[in-house]
């Protein structure tokens, strides 16, 4: 059996178990998902300090995984290229795949994530990638990592009403990406909701690990179904 492991650098192991039920839901029975926290890392990412602070933690978790691709659970993609030096397994981030699959599809793309203090490192981490020629810009909710945990339902609301205002003066944008791993789950009735795609990052990861995997990637089946 495939082994898809999910490194949460936080330490909040209910976002971990989110992540990898929704991972679970979307793969075949042939690959198995399993979750490890950071138990030495912040509660949340939010922002570089934050980032560096989660590194050795997660890195020292994916040093000693057995398992077959490893999926970085947080949007900053927190320590992707000293971790991808330091171990033999294929590893991808949230982010990396939703700004691919953006650049995949047409039209100009935004990205809507949590605090102000995240946006130089996702905006940097889009650069670096070379794939800012249709991005609008970063935007932040002003909404904290840990409310989607904790407020999900009021932290929805307070979502739309940003990317509405986003939307609203920025009309051409037809594509969102959701910055934030707790964010995972809500793309669906974000998108009927504002009437543009809307992507997923961590439905975004699962579809690169297909990918990767030799899998196809319309795998949208449901274990249950």
């Amino acid at each position: 059996m495939t082994r898809i492991l999910v490194a949460n650098p936080n330490s909040t192991a209910a976002m971990t178990d989110r992540m990898v039920a929704q991972i679970s839901n979307q793969l075949p029975n042939t690959i198995s998902v399993t979750g490890v926290t950071n138990a030495d890392g912040p509660p949340a990412i939010q922002g570089l300090s934050d980032g560096i602070r989660s590194v050795h933690g997660t890195m020292s978790l994916l040093r000693s995984a057995e398992c077959d691709l490893a999926i970085l659970g947080c949007f900053d993609d927190t320590g992707m290229s000293e971790i991808r030096d330091a171990i033999d397994t294929p590893l991808i981030g949230l982010g990396e795949s939703s700004f691919q699959q953006a650049n995949a599809s047409e039209g100009p793309w935004c990205v809507l994530t949590t605090m102000s203090v995240s946006v130089p490192v996702i905006t940097s981490k889009i650069k670096r990638l070379n794939l800012g020629g249709r991005c609008e810009g970063v935007f932040a909710s002003d909404i904290p990592v840990l409310a989607f945990e904790h407020e999900r339902d009021r932290s929805y609301q307070s979502l739309i009403e940003s990317a509405e205002a986003i939307l609203k003066r920025n009309p051409h944008i037809s594509c969102l990406i959701l910055g934030c791993a707790g964010m995972g789950g809500l793309a669906e009735e974000f998108g009927d909701s504002l009437g543009i795609k809307v992507i997923d990052p961590v439905d975004a990861a699962a579809a690169k690990a297909m990918e990767i995997l030799g899998q196809p990637t319309e795998v949208a089946q449901s274990r249950a179904g």
